[in-house]
């Protein structure tokens, strides 16, 4: 199936990946460059003639054992910096492949509809927000610019925000995507939520206020409540707040918890 598909997929991924760094590494040490008439490039014979003491073709023993420390520290060099390329590009392709797995059951759960607490999707996702949190690539988001801008959900445990238990038309619409802007440099936030009844198309959204309270967490108060396109707005009761933490963030997915312990994944 897709999930099987993927999982090969990742594995392939990798170990290429793999395959290319030690095959540039190694390529890079057997012929190294040398600059243009160092002792190593010249003809053997030439050498041997310029450089021997009595007999041909026997160098002093200080021009070897000097060639031996420059080979010693260049294959230390390319070993340090071999294993560092390799540590990265291995990394990047199991986030890589731990981001795929996560999208396939998000959009095959509906963005959590269809995997309840305690469901075999439930538990593979979770999983997978759990293990990519270990190795968040951004342990400050709110100094990061990746967290600005318009986000999708993707997938909550929040059954409120995505309908679950409501009338098909009480819930947001299925066809497009519910939203989130974060502007940290104003502190601010709006989420968008997408309705439709019978034909017409229309949004509710709400205006919230951040207060960081750490390098990953805000409080969040909202403000405002905008009902049909705007047409209604009434201002939110003080009580309406709540707290985020951002517990993974990269350029394209951010996974963030909320204070009643929802979890909440999202790309751009």
């Amino acid at each position: 199936d897709s999930r099987d598909q993927s999982s090969e997929f990742s594995l392939m991924l990798r170990s290429i990946i793999l395959l290319v760094a030690l095959a540039g590494h190694a390529g890079a040490f057997l012929a190294p460059a040398l600059p243009l008439g160092s002792p190593s490039a010249r003809p053997a014979s030439a050498s041997a003639g310029r450089i021997g003491h009595g007999r041909a073709g026997v160098a002093p023993s200080g021009v070897a054992s000097m060639g031996m420390v420059a080979s010693a520290e260049e294959l230390a060099s390319f070993r340090s910096g071999a294993t560092a390329d390799i540590k990265r590009m291995v990394e990047a392709g199991r986030v890589a492949g731990l981001k795929q797995d996560l999208m396939i059951l998000s959009d095959e759960s509906k963005r959590g509809l269809q995997s309840p607490v305690g469901s075999e999707a439930y538990d593979k996702i979770v999983a997978i927000v759990e293990e990519l949190e270990q190795i968040n690539p951004t342990p400050s988001p709110l100094d990061s610019p990746d967290i600005n801008g318009e986000w999708t959900l993707r997938w909550t445990t929040s059954r409120s925000i995505i309908g679950a238990g409501k009338p098909f038309f009480l819930r947001p619409d299925k066809r497009r995507p519910i939203l989130q802007t974060i502007d940290v440099p104003t502190l601010t936030a709006k989420n968008v939520d997408p309705r439709r009844f019978l034909w017409k198309k229309y949004e509710n959204s709400v205006n919230a206020e951040l207060k960081p309270l750490s390098e990953s967490k805000v409080a969040v108060q909202f403000t405002r409540f905008n009902l049909f396109n705007g047409k209604i707005s009434i201002k939110a009761p003080e009580k309406a707040k709540g707290e985020l933490d951002t517990t993974f963030l990269s350029d394209t997915l951010r996974i963030s918890r909320g204070d009643r312990g929802n979890i909440f994944v999202l790309t751009k």
